[in-house]
């Protein structure tokens, strides 16, 4: 309750969505045991317009949606035992020097840690990202990494994020795409790694599995965005 209360004071609009919607992606994060609180950034609760029929006409219903953070997928995966290192960053230009499809290892040379936190006087990273990376190395030894570019990731989301699009067309700034877009790279990454090539426990299966959705009373799965 804490937890939520503490979400809709953060949130204006997530108070105008039903209550029934908030106490059901709420209690989804209990049961993976995820904290709610902003702060810390594992979970967050997002209020979305969702389009339903009701009595044969179209009606749009404010609902609370359960969306993953990055480092929530950080912390499920970190719980399991089964990962030894788990990591996702931008990278900046000139840090990638080559990738060996062979042996599926990038040679990666970092960036001074000066270089890398200089900024011009915009806001803006003197050296820009070109792309996001991850890693997971688990506890037997098996290590996969990833990339993705920065034009790519921008295809992404506009790809599969109904919001963003939504966004860019109206020039406002809803979606977590257009406010908080280094860490919707970040958890695509670790999205894509996890999903793909790693050991799910059933925590890890169910955030995957109800990210973004909206449950339905016979247990189907609608995707909000």
């Amino acid at each position: 309750v804490a937890d939520v209360v503490a979400c809709v004071q953060n949130n204006e609009t997530l108070a105008s969505c039903t209550n029934k919607s908030i106490f059901a992606a709420a209690l989804f994060t209990r049961s993976i045991n995820l904290s709610l609180a902003p702060q810390l950034g594992y979970c967050y609760l997002v209020p979305y317009d969702n389009k339903k029929i009701i009595d044969g006409k179209t009606k749009y219903i404010r609902e609370a949606v359960f969306q993953m953070g990055w480092k929530g997928y950080v912390q499920l995966a970190l719980r399991s035992g089964q990962y030894r290192k788990i990591i996702a960053t931008d990278v900046r230009k000139g840090e990638v020097l080559d990738y060996n499809p062979f042996d599926d290892k990038y040679a990666i040379q970092p960036l001074a840690f000066e270089k890398r936190l200089a900024k011009t006087e915009n806001g803006n990273y003197l050296i820009p990202v070109v792309g996001y990376y991850a890693k997971m190395e688990l506890t037997n030894g098996f290590v996969k990494e990833a990339f993705m570019s920065h034009e790519d990731m921008l295809t992404h989301a506009r790809t599969y994020s109904k919001a963003y699009r939504k966004d860019l067309d109206k020039h406002t700034t809803y979606s977590f795409w257009t406010t908080k877009f280094e860490d919707m790279a970040k958890k695509t990454m670790l999205r894509q790694l996890l999903g793909k090539w790693g050991l799910l426990t059933p925590d890890l299966e169910k955030a995957y599995a109800y990210d973004m959705a909206i449950e339905n009373e016979d247990g189907t799965l609608d995707y909000i965005d």
